[in-house]
């Protein structure tokens, strides 16, 4: 069995990935910014298949660490599986934050749509996101 050290929260929201890191920045006291390099998904041989936008925090004083994830580049679909979500919010180290709390506080952003705390084992995407 895989051992997924995340919690994934799926949102749906019409807009740009800076917005949205604004926004959750702002609400949540995060400190997201564009990482150095997109997520890059690699297919059976190795050879990278996608790119998708990548902001990133990583929380040293409370040992986790946050990914916001794009789900559609090119026409293509980082969860092909859940076409309706538009961005994934990664937290490495399951369990290191109040996920309802993190839900509430995520409906009170206006321009987002919905939210949802996704159990990753029931997605096969979700191995993609072991990093």
């Amino acid at each position: 069995s895989v051992d997924y050290n995340f919690d994934l929260i799926g949102i749906a929201a019409h807009l740009s990935d800076y917005r949205l890191c604004w926004f959750l920045n702002e609400q949540l006291q995060l400190r997201l910014h564009k990482s150095e390099a997109p997520f890059y998904v690699s297919d059976k041989n190795g050879k990278i298949s996608g790119s998708f936008s990548m902001f990133e925090w990583l929380d040293e004083d409370n040992f986790r660490n946050f990914f916001l994830l794009k789900n559609k580049s090119d026409g293509q679909f980082l969860f092909p599986e859940l076409p309706k979500i538009d961005y994934f919010l990664v937290v490495q180290e399951a369990g290191s934050i109040d996920i309802d709390d993190f839900l509430m506080q995520m409906k009170e952003i206006k321009p987002i749509l919905a939210v949802f705390n996704l159990d990753v084992a029931t997605f096969s995407s979700s191995k993609k996101l072991i990093f």
